[in-house]
C-alpha cells in the first residue's frame, strides 16, 4: 500500500519556494520516506506537507509531518531514525541541493495516542 502524501498546502507555492532544483529534491524525499517506510515497516499513514511562514523572522520552508499510527514514544524513536536517514542523504549532496535540504525543508511527526 502506497503511503498518502497529504498536501496542505498549493503545490504551486513548493515550487515557487523550492524553486528548480528543491521541487525535485522534495519528490525525491517523499519517495525516500515511503521506501524507508516500507522496508523497515514502520506504522507510517501518512506524510503531510505543507508551507511554513515564521513572520516574525521573515521565514519561509516546507514541513514535513510523519503521521504514525502508534503511540508517541515510538513514533518519536521512529522520526529520530528518519532524521538520521534524511541527514544521510544530505551528507551525499552538494551544491545547491545540500544547501536546500539543510535550508528550506523541516520536519515534524505526530502519532496516535
Amino acid at each position: 500500500m502506497q503511503i498518502p502524501v497529504v498536501w496542505r498546502t498549493e503545490e504551486t507555492v513548493a515550487e515557487r519556494l523550492l524553486g528548480e532544483v528543491g521541487r525535485p529534491l522534495l519528490d525525491q524525499l517523499l519517495d525516500l520516506t515511503r521506501q524507508v517506510a516500507a522496508k523497515r515497516r514502520w506504522p507510517l499513514k501518512k506524510i503531510k506537507v505543507e508551507n511554513y511562514q515564521d513572520p516574525e523572522a521573515d521565514w519561509e520552508y516546507m514541513l514535513l509531518t510523519l503521521d504514525f499510527d502508534c503511540g508517541r514514544p515510538k513514533a518519536k524513536r521512529l522520526w529520530l531514525n528518519y532524521l538520521k536517514v534524511v541527514w544521510d542523504m544530505r551528507q551525499e549532496m552538494d551544491g545547491p541541493a545540500k544547501s536546500i535540504l539543510a535550508n528550506k525543508f523541516y520536519y515534524d511527526f505526530e502519532s496516535d495516542p
